[in-house]
This record gives C-alpha cells, structure tokens and sequence, in this order.
C-alpha cells in the first residue's frame, strides 16, 4: 500500500496533468470560438427581428438553459452580452454571445462593490435590457440590483423582480402566504426556529415534510418527511438564524411549471414531471386548475422574469397544492427552446401558440443520444463550441479545481455546471438581504413621515427599534402597538416606548382616525397584522380614510413611486410651451426626493409621444424616439407607473389624454376628464355652480351671427378657452364689433358677462381633507386698477414675437390676502359648492369678483395644477404652511391609495367605490 505521502505526490500529479488540459482544452475553444466568429463575418446579415438594435444582458451563462437563452435572443435581433462568475462558460464561445464578461463572486459583504461593478457593465456595453438565468444565490444579488439601479439608469428593463418580491417568494413560507392571499392552492405550512415548535406528524392526515429554509439539491438531508406519528428526525435542527418549514404532506407525483412573464402578463410557459436525478425535464401539459391561479398572482404582485412552480398532484383527491417558488429560470426551457421565435416572449410577445417540446438530455449523464433518443441539451450544429464546453471542458475545470472532496470526487451536474456538495447547503446570509429590503424601505419610510405627526408601529414589524429611531429622526411620534394575540419581536426592549394591547382591527382603526382628526396620523403593520386588516401578507405603511364607512385606509408603497408626467400638447405650440414649463418646474423641485421617480410623457404636436426617464425638456422635442400612441402605452406599461400628473392645457389635453389613463387604471392627481370637459366650458361650468346657489355674474351665450343683449359694460369671453385668451371688457357699443371678433377667434361659443365693478380681484382653492372635509387654503388677491380692472392673459405669460410664451409676466398680489371672517365664509361656501357641483377631485380653485359692496362672484374654474413652486395651488399651500412639496405628497399618497383602497374592496368581495350601476368597477 503506498504511503500518504505517495498518495499526495500522485494527487498532485492528477490535478497538475488535468490543470494543464484543462488550460489547453479551453485556449483550443477559445482559438475555434475566435476562427468561426472571422469565418462568419463575411456572410453575416444586419440582425433583424423584434430585439434589432437593441443590447441585452444575460447572466449565469455556464448553464444549459443560458445557453438556450441567449440563441433565442441573437434569433430575435439582440446583441447579446453575457456574464459568469468563472471564464469556464459555455456561453463564453458561443457564437450567440457578443461579449463575454466575468463578474467578482458573490460575496454578501462585498454586495455593494458587486452591485456598482453591475451597474458600470450595464453603462459600459449601453445594456437595454438585463434576462436574468440566476442561480439561486444570484437572485437575490440582482433583486438588489434592479432597486438601486433603476432609479440611476431609468431606461434599464429588467426581466426580474426586485428583492423585496424575490425574498417573499424564495422564503417558502412567505410564498405559502402569498399563495393564499392570490387563491393557489398551497397545503398547510408554518415557520419554526425550534424543534418544539414543529407539529405533531398525526396532526395531518399523511404526516408532515420538514424543509430548510436553505435547502437546494440536498434532499435527503434538508427535505425530510415524517410519517403520522413517527419522530422527529435528528436532523432537524430549526433555529433563529436556521429556519425550517413544515408543510402538510401531499402524496403524488411532483411537477414544475416555468412562466416568462412580462408586467403580469405570461409570454411562454412549460411544464414538466420532476424527477429525482435533477437532469430529466419531459414536458407534460400545464394542468389549468394550477395554470388559472398562479397566473393570478403573477398578475397581481405585476412580475417581469423568469418564475418556476413545484407543485403536487394529490393522489386521492386529486387536487393540486404548489409547495415553493423559484423565482429564477427553469431547465424546462432547454425543452421548449425548439420553439420558433421564442425569444420574442422576452419582449412581452406571447408566443405560447409556437410552442413545440423536444426532449433533452446530456453525454456526461448518459441520457442522451446515442444512449436514448433524447436531444443533446448543448449541442447544435450551428453553435457547436458550447456542448464542448459543457461536456468535457467544465467537468475537467470543475474537477481539478473544487471538485475533489475529502471522500473523493463530488457529483457533477452539466445542465447547472455545479458541483453538488453532500450535506447541508451553504447558508447565503438572508438576514443580510432582509436588512437590506428594510433599511430601502426605512429610507422611504423617513421621507414619508416627513409631513405626519404620529405613527403607530406594530411592535411585531422586524427590528423595531430601528423603525422608531426612523420615525423620531423624522421628528413624528412613535406609538406602539400589539394587535389581538399576533407575536411580538424579539428586538422590543424597555428603551422603546410602551406597547398597547389593541383586540381588534376594528379597535386600531377607530383609535387611529381618532388620532388623525388631531393631527396627520400614519399606521404602519407587520405580515401577520397586515393579513389580520385585510392586506398582503408584507410590512404595510397605511393612511387613514375616515371619509369611508367602515373606516378604512389608503396604502402607501415603501418604495419609490414611478410618477408619470404627462406634458405637451398635440393642438397649439402655445400650449405645448406653457405645459413642458410647468411640467419641468414640477420635476426639479421633487427630483431630489427618495420616495419619487420622475417619467415624462411628452405629447407633440403630431399626435406622437416620447417617454423617458431621466431626460431634459430639449431630449424629449429633439432626441427621443417619436410612438404612436399605442407604442407609447405599450411604453408605460412596461414602465409600471403607480400614479400620473396631468400638466396639458389643451382641450384634448385637459379631458381626453387624462379620461385615457382612467381607463387604464392608472391613478390620476386631480379631477377626472369629464370635470375637466365641464370646467373648460365657461358657460356651462357658471350654469352647474348657479343650480347650487352659488353667485355668479349674469351672462348671455351667443353664437356667431349673435348680438348682445345685455346692458353695457360686459365682459366678451371665448366660452372654451385659456389664460384670458380673447378676453376683454366692453363699455363702448362701438367696440362690440371687434370684441365679439377677438372672442370667436378661439371657438364657436362665446359668453357675455355682466362686468362686476372692481372691488376686488381674488384666487380661491379648496382641497379636500383625509377626513372627507374640505380646507379653504389662504386667499390670493390681484391688484388691478380702473385702467386695467381685468387680468389678461399678458398678465400672466410673457411671449416672444412670433407668440410663443417666454416667460412668466411681472404680478402684483398678495397671499394671504387680507380677509374678514364674513367674507372668508362666503367665499369657502362658495368654493364647497361649486367643487361639489362640478364633480371635482382633491382640489379646486376659483377666479371670483369681489364687488365694492362686498359680495363675491364666481367667474371661473381652474380645476389643474402641475404642482410647480409657481402654480398658484403651491404658493396658497405655503402659505398655510405646507411648504413645497408637501401638497405634492400629499395627492401624490392619495391617488395612489384610492386604487389601493378600491383593489383591497374588491379582494374582500366588493367592487370598489361603486358597486351598482354604470359607474360601477369590476377591476
């Protein structure tokens, strides 16, 4: 027998001879990558195809299913450029793969430095879309990715969720919550950080299987099932920073089913048996009773990516129960990818018509030809490199480099290129990922307390104390909650301001809108609290909505909210100008805001949009691709936007373009389209207010060919027009002629008015309360004189010689104006009236006339503002002390929940705000 020392000469003997053929078998496929790349040059055509022009990332390409990928998309068009943590990659000499790029390992503590290096690649190859094929390790890396980075390159999609939605769907029992909230079928689950708080096996009909929360290849060891009354294994070792599930056992057979999925919207799908060997992947048919629901919820959390389902058949029942999620791409897909065209799904393409199966296998595991007739999962005669990188020359680098253990030679999967390691799987610092998800949303969290008194904190919610400090940071005040007998964290120390015990969510919600008739009151709720209220099973940030019965709540996202501008206009250059100043105002004076991403929505005067994120007003007129207004929608929808702030001050601008994001379902500050369409017209709006009681001026409507009737001196106004476009005052009969002519310049309808002698000129705005009231903000007065006792549109903007807006023209005014307690009534009770009158949403303002004996008149309605430090709304607010942008918050929060509040009505069996009749909401 030869003697240890023989032994490591020999050992050392193999790993030198199979480095060195390692080394030269890859500098061969390296040489014959580079021959066939010169030899195709000469015949190779202009990339067509629906990705023609455009750069896509894809990582992990030492796998199968990479490799499978990357042909799809070099099929569509895309340049294709690919990443891998080792130069040993068989996308790296594929002839679909136009770069190749080796990334630092994934190392938690180094997850910022791995995140910028991400970020600088996608810069460097100008990257329009990132196709993640992730290990699991990786997701979560890149979930972090996508929230950082999206803000810095807008232009970026990403083909994947964020981190917070990758670790509620990769933490088993967070996806068997969400499962219930979406209505999949998911069997019977806990958490457990300590054996005793496992569950009697006989507690379930077949027993119960207990599962690591870490596990992934290692079944035997991480996977275990117990048997009605037998013990629980010695294995099982839950802990606090080790934590298990245990799940009711289903007998059955096991599938896979693997969605790519763009926006919520499936583009491919596949199914296939699971098989113990982890190399077989035969297609079968998706089963619509697990198809049905799981496209629900991949429509309801709004996923982009690639998403694989396990579920089981129940053997006497027959009924499906999903067990886990795996939020990365699927080896099913090595048995579609015959599909033509399939790439195209990549791109919001459905394509699930195309789909044909092959069968797959691999040499190095014998299940292929010429074994079985089984196609090569590598291999094609036009890309022929990668099967001799998978095959021979990642098994030979595998081998000499991690692939010996202390009992010898490990096992070698070639569809993954991993290297399976027996025993427990290696941690991958979930707490570190979880911190991060937090401390994002405690950023947001700071700024959204901003503006808000008291919070109260569900004293469950993970790391507190954290929270508390946040919310004392930003000087609001923390009360502690414990809801009914939901658990309470660990981290709650005497330090920490005293909890309350409160039975019922019915008990929270009348103590928090009793708070929040004092003060702006804010809740904030763990998983298990949420659920308890009514909403998803994650960390909840809610605004009250007292003006409901039963009280109910707004909800706020923790994140960033995409805000779509919409500016432009599509009729006048005038209005196009005065839109994109507003507009632009609006952006700078919030863009340093964490809890707010700007998009643009720029209108021209063809009728076609651009959008981008991130870009300057002369990008948008002069540089940026020019949509159709479908191309455009389809634009946004991709985007996700959570909300959209009208800035057009056209007509079509005004009540089309904003009716058209209503029926998107896309939550709009502001009044609705059809107010907007009744506020336009002057005659008709005066009409509307006048039924209600509110005092308005008399008039006259003439068309053309029409005469006044009415006494001198009047007012001559367009009836649908602008900034006092044709507006002007008549005392004279002589000068009727060329008023009337002035006014039917800007329509077919115009409006004579009785002039109301100057007494005092005067803004008035009303914006409605959380609590359903309505706040008179400060009064702006104008100061006219008898030689100019109307403003005209030349008091508002200044123009340059060809028309066109230069600027804002010099105001004399004061807010707040100086107001009597009598007249400030009269004038609140006139702006109640009339906003309710006309239908109007969030806020109003109103022209009014104050005559020298006092009474007001109402001239006009402005139902818009584009929330710019100069829009007339923002400068009242600041002077009620709202500094700037808190208005802008505040409608921004309130959009937002009202479609949360009528989406959360509609999951408890209602139809949102409206439940009968034509305006009712099905959505």
């Amino acid at each position: 027998m030869a003697s240890p020392a023989a032994a490591r000469t020999n050992l050392n003997l193999v790993q030198t001879v199979l480095r060195l053929l390692d080394a030269l078998f890859w500098s061969l496929l390296l040489s014959l990558r580079g021959a066939l790349w010169v030899a195709s040059r000469p015949i190779a055509r202009q990339p067509t195809g629906i990705a023609s022009g455009k750069t896509v990332l894809v990582t992990t390409g030492r796998q199968a299913k990479t490799v499978h990928v990357i042909r799809a998309l070099k099929a569509v068009g895309a340049t294709v450029v690919v990443t891998d943590y080792d130069h040993v990659s068989a996308s790296a000499v594929s002839t679909a793969c136009d770069h190749f790029v080796v990334l630092p390992a994934l190392n938690v503590d180094e997850l910022d430095a791995w995140v910028d290096t991400f970020g600088k690649l996608l810069v460097e190859y100008k990257v329009d879309m990132v196709v993640p094929v992730s290990t699991i390790n990786e997701a979560l890396f890149l979930g972090v990715a996508r929230d950082r980075l999206s803000p810095k390159l807008p232009h970026v999609k990403w083909l994947c969720t964020g981190l917070d939605n990758v670790l509620r769907l990769d933490d088993r029992e967070r996806f068997s919550a969400t499962c219930r909230q979406y209505g999949v079928p998911a069997p019977a689950s806990g958490l457990v950080t300590a054996r005793e708080q496992v569950p009697p096996s006989s507690s379930q009909p077949h027993g119960i299987i207990v599962k690591r929360m870490e596990s992934s290849v290692n079944r035997n060891e991480e996977i275990v099932p117990v048997a009605p009354g037998a013990p629980l294994p010695a294995v099982v070792k839950p802990s606090p920073t080790d934590a298990w599930q245990w799940q009711q056992m289903i007998r059955g057979a096991e599938y896979s089913v693997w969605y790519v999925c763009v926006n919520g919207a499936v583009t491919f799908s596949a199914c296939y048996a699971s098989q113990p060997d982890l190399v077989h992947f035969d297609a079968v048919p998706t089963p619509a009773d697990v198809d049905t629901p799981l496209r629900a919820l991949i429509r309801g959390m709004h996923l982009s990516g690639q998403y694989a389902f396990d579920f089981i058949r129940d053997e006497e029942s027959g009924l499906p129960y999903v067990i886990e999620c795996n939020p990365r791409a699927s080896s099913i897909l090595e048995t579609v990818s015959c599909t033509p065209l399939w790439g195209e799904s990549f791109f919001g393409v459905d394509v699930s018509a195309r789909r044909t199966t092959q069968d797959v296998g691999f040499v190095y595991h014998a299940n292929c030809w010429p074994w079985t007739a089984r196609t090569e999962g590598y291999l094609s005669l036009t890309d022929p490199l990668p099967f001799f990188a998978a095959e021979i020359a990642w098994p030979l680098h595998a081998i000499q480099t991690a692939g010996l253990g202390d009992a010898g030679y490990r096992k070698i999967d070639v569809n993954i290129c991993k290297i399976i390691i027996d025993g427990p799987s290696a941690p991958r610092n979930i707490g570190a990922f979880e911190n991060a998800a937090q401390a994002a949303k405690l950023t947001v969290l700071r700024r959204a307390l901003e503006f808000v008194n008291t919070v109260y904190i569900d004293a469950a919610v993970p790391n507190v104390a954290a929270v508390v400090a946040v919310a004392t940071e930003a000087s609001c005040t923390p009360l502690l909650f414990q809801l009914g007998g939901q658990p309470v964290g660990t981290a709650v120390s005497a330090a920490l301001p005293p909890i309350q015990y409160i039975a019922t969510p019915e008990d929270l919600g009348a103590l928090v809108a009793t708070s929040d008739k004092v003060a702006p009151t804010r809740l904030l709720l763990s998983d298990a609290a949420s659920v308890a209220c009514g909403f998803d099973a994650e960390l909840t940030f809610l605004a009250p909505r007292s003006c409901v019965t039963p009280y109910t709540y707004f909800r706020i996202p923790l994140r960033r909210l995409k805000v779509l501008h919409v500016t432009g206009s599509c009729t006048s250059k005038y209005y196009e100008t005065v839109s994109a100043y507003y507009a632009f105002d609006c952006i700078s004076s919030t863009t340093d805001d964490v809890r707010f991403e700007h998009i643009v929505g720029y209108v021209h005067i063809s009728g076609e949009w651009s959008v981008a994120a991130g870009k300057d007003l002369e990008y948008l007129r002069e540089k940026a691709p020019r949509l159709s207004l479908a191309e455009a929608l389809a634009e946004l929808e991709s985007l996700s936007v959570d909300l959209m702030i009208p800035h057009m001050f056209d007509y079509a601008g005004l009540t089309a373009y904003r009716s058209l994001f209503t029926i998107l379902d896309v939550p709009t500050v502001g009044c609705s389209g059809e107010a907007l369409a009744l506020s336009t017209n002057k005659a008709r709006t005066k009409a509307c207010a006048a039924m209600d009681g509110v005092p308005v001026p008399a008039s006259e409507l003439l068309r053309r060919g029409d005469t006044p009737t009415m006494p001198l001196p009047y007012v001559i106004k367009p009836t649908e027009e602008d900034n006092s476009m044709g507006v002007d005052v008549v005392r004279e009969e002589a000068d009727v002629p060329a008023a009337l002519e002035a006014a039917f310049r800007f329509g077919d309808e115009v409006m004579v008015e009785q002039y109301i002698p100057l007494g005092r000129e005067m803004r008035v705005a009303v914006v409605e309360t959380s609590a359903g009231g309505y706040e008179l903000l400060p009064i702006v007065e104008y100061f006219l004189s008898a030689e100019n006792p109307i403003r005209k549109s030349t008091d508002k903007l200044t123009t340059d010689a060809s028309g066109q807006p230069s600027g804002f023209a010099p105001v004399e005014r004061k807010v707040p104006a100086d107001v009597d307690p009598v007249l400030k009534e009269k004038l609140y009770k006139m702006a109640v009236v009339a906003h309710r009158a006309t239908d109007c949403s969030d806020y109003s303002i109103y022209d009014v006339r104050v005559d020298p004996a006092g009474e007001p008149y109402m001239l006009e309605s402005c139902l818009y503002c584009s929330f710019s430090f100069r829009s007339v709304l923002v400068l009242m607010a600041n002077a009620a002390g709202k500094k700037h942008p808190q208005l802008f918050v505040e409608f921004a929060e309130r959009a937002v929940g009202r479609k949360s509040a009528a989406v959360a009505a509609r999951a408890r069996g209602g139809s949102g705000p409206q439940e009968f009749g034509m305006k009712a909401m099905s959505r």
